[in-house]
């Protein structure tokens, strides 16, 4: 028989490892969010040379041959499209020299096109990418508004209204077409950079990674998770260098799970089915 004390001993050492076992439970259940393992696979469709290599930010179906698309770095970032059937590159403005472009989206009947830490969106009208074959074209109507913090994608549900911000951390900012803002989700998986809104979710690449995992915006949860690693190890082997900033970023929705995908001085852009 036990004595009290062997008793109280048993009752607290079972509790105590009760308690361990639901913490480290909980825990495991908390990562298995954090880390979205890769579960979904990737089919190529067919890939098309650049006319030059963009460090591309943004990136959105225009019409059945051209992208829009954003590319950033400072003293050069432009806007501008891409035929994605010959690859050739339309640098439709080049931004001032103090500006670092991100992600581009289109909001209603206009494109904006944030900053990285300049605290300002572009504005575009709708019409901005009306003559394609042209080099530079006419800013007239062009804004410039303020935002407040570092801005790094955007994609925009204009069924809802509601647009989405990513800004590195592993949280996504909600704002309405005025930019009032709405509220956030909180991914739990940081630096979320470009954002495509398609098929009621939203896809979002993680920065140096080779993964773009896709969200549900209403239960706040990741749904998928798809791992690029042997296409970007492919492209790496085509430049003949490991660019250490050439890394996965950019995402165009096509029609059902077909994406336009491509990255920072990629020199192709890749047309792939993000299977479930």
């Amino acid at each position: 028989m036990y004595s009290s004390r062997q008793k109280y001993a048993l009752i607290g050492g079972l509790l105590g490892f009760a308690v361990i076992f639901i913490s480290c439970f909980a825990g495991y259940q908390y990562l298995k969010k954090d880390l979205a393992p890769a579960k979904s696979s990737v089919q190529l469709i067919s890939s098309t040379q650049l006319s030059e290599p963009l460090f591309i930010q943004g990136l959105e179906k225009l019409d059945e041959t051209h992208l829009a698309y954003s590319s950033g770095l400072y003293g050069a970032s432009t806007i501008g499209t891409i035929n994605h059937k010959t690859g050739t590159v339309t640098k439709n403005m080049q931004l001032p020299d103090h500006v670092f472009a991100e992600g581009l989206t289109q909001v209603g009947a206009q494109w904006w096109q944030g900053t990285w830490k300049e605290n300002k969106i572009y504005q575009y009208p709708a019409n901005f990418f009306a003559n394609k074959a042209a080099s530079t074209i006419s800013t007239n109507n062009l804004k410039i508004i303020a935002y407040p913090g570092d801005f790094w994608g955007i994609c925009a549900d204009n069924i809802s209204g509601t647009v989405y911000i990513s800004n590195g951390s592993d949280k996504l900012l909600k704002y309405d077409k005025n930019l009032n803002k709405k509220g956030e989700i909180s991914v739990g998986i940081k630096n979320l950079n470009e954002l495509e809104c398609a098929n009621g979710k939203i896809y979002a690449n993680i920065w140096l990674t080779n993964k773009i995992i896709a969200l549900d915006p209403k239960s706040e949860t990741v749904t998928n998770t798809w791992d690029l690693t042997d296409l970007a190890e492919q492209i790496s082997d085509e430049n003949g260098v490991k660019n250490p900033d050439a890394v996965l970023n950019g995402i165009a929705h096509s029609t059902d799970n077909l994406f336009y995908i491509t990255g920072k001085l990629w020199k192709k852009i890749y047309l792939v089915k993000l299977l479930n």
